[in-house]
């Protein structure tokens, strides 16, 4: 995964609550390779066809070529389908701005790169107000601050424990974040060993009941 400290580009308005993982990535595609065409299929394109519903947010200009995503409460529940979130990724949906996540959803953002950011009811109105006002307004997204700015004006602050910043900043997984503590389990270990020899069987041997 690639480190992300900013993402900023012009913001699609999608302020619907409950927008599940079924919409963003629809189960009929799940076979495909190509999880940017994918995004928001069965509302995309034409019932029964792949032909673009010029009525549909994402097919017009600007917001083709959307970097964010506003949307309301409980974005990503559903299913913990993975391809939602390769599906924004790979679209070049880089950052989701949204009052709440499934937890699941929030999680694979980490995972994949994609910068979940929840803001009050208030600061997503606000953001959302001020995009619909100005459709090719510059929005950003900065990790490292924890801040969603218009036009290089702060509008909201957003929750990211300690643990999902350093991920999103150094590009790592939980194996990488686990591995960066080796020394501190390995010291863990030993001085459990100490304390309870009886859970730290020796090589070979089968630990008594």
């Amino acid at each position: 995964m690639k480190p992300v400290d900013r993402v900023e580009g012009v913001a699609a308005v999608l302020l619907r609550d409950d927008i599940d993982t079924d919409q963003i990535f629809p189960a009929r595609f799940v076979t495909t390779r190509n999880y940017a065409a994918a995004l928001f299929g069965s509302s995309r394109y034409r019932p029964d066809s792949l032909e673009e519903d010029p009525a549909f947010l994402l097919n017009m200009e600007p917001w083709r070529r959307a970097r964010i995503l506003i949307a309301g409460r409980n974005f990503g529940c559903g299913s913990s389908r993975e391809h939602a979130v390769w599906a924004l990724r790979d679209f070049g949906i880089g950052a989701v701005v949204a009052e709440s996540f499934n937890p699941i959803f929030r999680d694979n953002c980490l995972r994949n790169g994609v910068v979940p950011c929840a803001v009050d009811r208030a600061g997503l109105r606000d953001i959302a107000d001020r995009v619909s006002r100005h459709p090719t307004a510059c929005v950003a997204v900065d990790v490292r601050g924890r801040s969603v700015a218009v036009d290089g004006v702060v509008v909201a602050a957003f929750d990211l424990a300690p643990a999902a910043q350093r991920m999103l900043l150094e590009g790592l997984d939980e194996v990488a974040l686990a591995i960066d503590k080796a020394n501190a389990i390995a010291a863990f270990e030993r001085a459990d060993r100490q304390r309870r020899p009886w859970l730290w069987p020796a090589a070979g041997t089968t630990p008594q009941r």
